[in-house]
């Protein structure tokens, strides 16, 4: 089976069983949040630790990388999801993060 996730709520798996769920939880991966560096670094790290805290997803804080220009900055976690509500959950809070471009 060919898995893909779509991070923003959604699921793109290929399966060939089409009533077998297209994702398997709980999952583990890598989600990066890219925000505009108008916030802070460490506040954004604050933000999202705060955020993760609050939905009690389990994760690990892998690192952050700025742009060559500066403008923005990609912070990796490792996250274990439940369920799909709780997919969908983190990702309609990541949403409200401020100066967040997307999460893949």
């Amino acid at each position: 089976m060919n898995q893909k996730i779509n991070l923003n709520g959604g699921d793109t798996s290929v399966k060939n069983n089409q009533n077998e769920p297209k994702i398997e939880f709980p999952v583990t991966f890598e989600l990066k949040v890219v925000v505009e560096t108008l916030v802070s670094l460490t506040e954004t790290q604050r933000e999202l630790d705060l955020l993760l805290l609050r939905l009690a997803v389990a994760n690990e804080y892998l690192g952050v990388k700025e742009s060559g220009k500066g403008k923005f900055a990609s912070h990796t976690l490792r996250v274990l999801l439940l369920n799909q509500e709780h997919l969908n959950e983190l990702y309609s809070e990541l949403k409200k993060l401020p100066g967040l471009k997307f999460a893949v």
